[in-house]
């Protein structure tokens, strides 16, 4: 995959989260702190509700569009699947009781406000769906748009509603908004793949690739909800055996090592759909090993400017905050290892082992409770930051030697070497009150034992970088 097409899957993920920094602010003074905390539990219900009522299904199209010559086919029997099992849960809900998802996830009882979000959950699992067929077809510009839509329509109507001066600001309208937005950016994009929904009517549902693709996907879902509380328990072990102050320093660190997922996004739009086609046509393990070095190397790169750039984040932040610099370089590990991760467990997906992806988390989890319980109750945020990037190191540890062991044998023991040493250095930075001077130079020394770690990917990267200038 070239630079351009690379910029124009990046425009998405950075987009969408530009425009998520910069509508917070608006809703904020439109909406009550209470609405706005509704919205933040909306976003979640959405991002849930998709990676169960998916059932693993959209990561298994993504594993098996490669394989097979009729798209077409995997297409409609993965997204009818999905559309079936949503519309059964949703009949549940409103035969039962569906005010009782407004009053669980809002406080309160409101039929409408449940409607809204099973239509919102619908929405949202349908443009998956469509954004991935884009995505597989590798149309990178559209499939960003795809993603900055949703985003810009939000901003517009909350904006609009200020400007037509309407009096009444609350979450009803702006579920209502968020529905109308997740249907106009639908609509829009089953226009754009008009003739591959078409092509859904011309083909058979296939009940033999159904269990191939639910026995892929569904272990997917299991480790990913593992995972999820694997980033959870955290909180919860501040909350109980620490103050109220530890939890809100640790959330708002989080909160800012979690703009390096974007990268994590990124990644994952352009790498497994890539390996995957990279295995038709012939044997990807360099390009695994070469990428893998790649982002060891920019995670050095990463820790530096974060290191840089420590004493100035609490300057942006009220007082209480003021020790978040001795947690964050431990907190934005989390999210590095993680995409560091993500290239080296290729294998796993690639040999159809998805519920060898649960234990794996299981073990993560396991461990982060562990090194939770030790350090919590005397070290409070430092020591469930401290947790957090042990426990994902383990984690990275794992899925890559698993990966390596059940696929193909990679080169991997530089990179556990130097994740180590990255956890050791952050621990280090963390623990260690030092003067900014010494802060520099001992991140200095760090990324240039980085390099010559992987001097071969940096003269890539320099060669790489000084050709495009050229041609520019």
């Amino acid at each position: 995959m070239n630079i351009k097409k690379i910029l124009h899957f990046s425009l998405g993920p950075i987009g969408a989260a530009l425009l998520g920094i910069l509508t917070i602010p608006v809703l904020t003074w439109m909406f009550t702190v209470e609405d706005i905390g509704r919205f933040s539990i909306l976003q979640i219900v959405l991002s849930f509700s998709c990676i169960l009522l998916t059932l693993g299904l959209d990561q298994a199209y993504v594993r098996e569009y490669h394989e097979v010559e009729n798209k077409a086919v995997v297409f409609k029997t993965s997204i009818l699947t999905s559309v079936l099992f949503s519309i059964l849960i949703a009949t549940l809900f409103i035969i039962f009781r569906i005010d009782s998802i407004s009053q669980n996830a809002y406080k309160i009882s409101s039929y409408y406000l449940s409607s809204m979000t099973i239509v919102c959950v619908i929405l949202t699992m349908l443009l998956r769906y469509v954004t991935l067929n884009i995505r597989m077809q590798e149309k990178g510009l559209i499939y960003s748009i795809s993603q900055i839509f949703p985003k810009i329509f939000l901003l517009i109507a909350v904006l609009g509603l200020f400007f037509l001066g309407s009096n009444k600001f609350d979450f009803n309208k702006l579920i209502t908004i968020q529905a109308i937005s997740l249907f106009l950016v639908l609509i829009i994009f089953c226009v754009y793949i008009k003739g591959d929904l078409i092509d859904l009517l011309k083909v058979n549902f296939d009940y033999k690739l159904l269990k191939k693709m639910l026995i892929f996907g569904f272990p997917l879902v299991v480790s990913g909800l593992v995972f999820w509380l694997m980033q959870a328990c955290s909180r919860i072990f501040l909350l109980n055996y620490s103050t109220l102050l530890e939890v809100g320093l640790f959330s708002v660190a989080v909160s800012i090592a979690a703009g390096f997922s974007v990268l994590t996004t990124i990644f994952n739009t352009i790498w497994v759909p890539t390996i995957y086609k990279l295995i038709k046509e012939g044997d990807p393990v360099n390009e695994v090993e070469r990428v893998s070095q790649f982002i060891a190397l920019a995670i050095s790169f990463i820790l530096f400017a974060v290191c840089i750039c420590m004493p100035l984040i609490p300057k942006f932040l009220p007082n209480t905050y003021n020790e978040i610099g001795h947690i964050i370089l431990l907190c934005v590990l989390q999210p590095l290892l993680y995409t560091l991760s993500e290239s080296t467990a290729i294998g796993i997906l690639v040999k159809r082992k998805t519920i060898i992806s649960i234990f794996v988390s299981i073990v993560g989890l396991l461990s982060n409770i562990i090194l939770l319980w030790f350090l919590v109750k005397s070290h409070g945020a430092i020591g469930a930051a401290i947790s957090l990037a042990i426990s994902f190191w383990i984690y990275f540890v794992l899925r890559t030697e698993v990966s390596s062991r059940i696929w193909k044998d990679f080169k991997r023991y530089k990179l556990y070497l130097h994740s180590l040493l990255s956890v050791v250095f952050s621990l280090l930075i963390s623990l260690m009150s030092l003067n900014y001077i010494y802060l520099i130079l001992t991140a200095l020394l760090f990324l240039i034992f980085s390099i010559l770690m992987f001097l071969d990917v940096f003269r890539n990267i320099f060669r790489n970088i000084s050709s495009y200038m050229r041609v520019l």
